[in-house]
């Protein structure tokens, strides 16, 4: 999540702007399906921005949350929720080996299952009680945009545990290896930074520069994959030239030896024809 109204609506404007560039470029099918899966982060920031709005500075909704609030607040728990889904789907589909399919299929239906659980049990709960509590506000010293989810610790329903796990399993399996680097490198430097720079309560806004530098990332990946193709055919080039220079310096003592054999050779003749002619 982000620490501001304008932070969201800046972040937002650039997901969406480099969520059309993935699908019009099209490298590879990975663009479409990253981009179709980043639109769950998107939908987030997004929310987010009407948040903002109806979460008035003193944080005090006089006993009752805005409809708006409510609504956005409950959709960024469902587009949560989906998350773990969707990377299972984004790893399914830009998959090419079949043993990497096969296991993407079984976490896939383990994730929908998951999913479809969780609506269930939380759509009853909303039709029977309501869902007035789920109502976003403000809290800690940095005046953090809190999500107050009415079920989420209700046994019935999805955990984080579930979230985590359901989005780590895929990951585990990705190859190459590159692209999970892709995906976690940025969460490590977002963490890392907020530790030594800001303070603990900053936390979960990482999310934010997370989700963009995971976007960058993969806008970035089709050039990192250039100048490691680059790397990789320049080294391998070089041992090329330096099998043949083997080769060409075994050949040419191959020469010279085989013409030294046979100024050996005809000596031996020379000295076996004189001495024929002696006798």
């Amino acid at each position: 999540m982000c620490w501001s109204l304008e932070v969201s609506i800046i972040f937002s404007v650039i997901e969406l702007v480099g969520i059309i560039f993935l699908w019009y470029r099209n490298y590879s099918k990975r663009d479409r399906c990253f981009a179709i899966f980043f639109l769950l982060i998107f939908l987030i920031e997004f929310s987010e921005i009407f948040l903002w709005i109806t979460i008035p500075e003193s944080g005090d909704f006089g006993g009752k949350c805005p409809r708006m609030n409510v609504f956005f607040t409950s959709m960024t728990y469902f587009v949560t929720r989906m998350q773990p889904l969707g990377i299972n789907l984004y790893c399914l589909f830009s998959s090419i080996k079949r043993k990497q399919k096969s296991k993407f299929q079984l976490s896939t239906s383990i994730a929908a299952l998951d999913l479809f659980f969780f609506i269930y049990s939380y759509s009853y709960k909303w039709y029977k009680v309501g869902s007035q509590k789920n109502c976003s506000s403000l809290s800690g010293e940095y005046d953090n945009l809190n999500w107050n989810w009415q079920y989420q610790n209700d046994r019935l329903l999805p955990s984080s545990y579930n979230y985590f796990t359901m989005s780590a399993i895929p990951l585990m399996f990705y190859r190459p290896l590159r692209a999970l680097l892709n995906v976690m490198l940025p969460y490590f430097v977002t963490l890392i930074v907020s530790y030594l720079v800001f303070d603990t309560n900053v936390f979960p806004s990482t999310w934010c520069w997370t989700g963009l530098m995971i976007l960058v990332f993969f806008i970035l990946d089709p050039w990192i994959v250039e100048r490691a193709n680059f790397w990789d055919c320049f080294l391998k080039k070089k041992k090329k030239i330096s099998f043949k220079d083997d080769d060409s310096d075994l050949s040419n003592s191959n020469l010279s030896s085989n013409s030294n054999l046979g100024a050996t050779y005809s000596s031996v003749l020379q000295s076996s024809d004189g001495f024929s002619l002696s006798d």
